[in-house]
């Protein structure tokens, strides 16, 4: 009897312990509702490493895919120039972040006509390279947002 009076103090926390970890951890064990329905995207992203990316090539892939955006991150003025006059007919409409940055540093996003208009809006974050939130006529509810993630290298962890 002396034995089981000394243990039940280290059962009563070890239970408490076990219930306040339960508690943490069933609301994301258990599915919550389903996201409400939206329009079907198809999305192509695309790092054009610093504008070096083979413009024609790109072109061919939205050729072949037929994506509804198309986000390139590492876009600036010098590759924006570049793609410019697509090849193949394609027919998308850029949205820009920042027209006049090097390559490198801004973010394209090119939207399919069969979206309608589209606005973009950068966000400003405290984040290495630019994001923004895409909305409009053919995305119903839905708002996209573009991003360039910093990589997970040393040197980028704090981005």
């Amino acid at each position: 009897m002396l034995v089981q009076r000394r243990w039940w103090p280290v059962a009563l926390v070890l239970g408490a312990v076990a219930g306040v970890a339960l508690g943490a951890v069933l609301p994301r064990a258990v599915a919550g509702p389903a996201p409400l329905a939206g329009p079907e995207l198809t999305v192509l992203s695309f790092n054009v490493f610093d504008g070096r990316a083979d413009v024609a090539a790109l072109a061919a892939e939205i050729n072949q895919r037929r994506p509804d955006l198309v986000v390139l991150p590492e876009v600036g003025q010098r590759f924006q120039r570049r793609l410019a006059p697509l090849p193949g007919g394609l027919r998308y409409h850029p949205l820009v972040t920042a027209a006049e940055e090097p390559d490198g540093s801004g973010i394209v996003v090119l939207t399919s006509a069969r979206l309608g208009q589209v606005t973009a809006t950068p966000l400003d974050l405290d984040t290495e390279f630019r994001w923004m939130r895409l909305t409009g006529e053919g995305l119903g509810d839905v708002e996209v947002v573009a991003v360039h993630t910093a990589s997970p290298v040393p040197d980028m962890m704090p981005a």
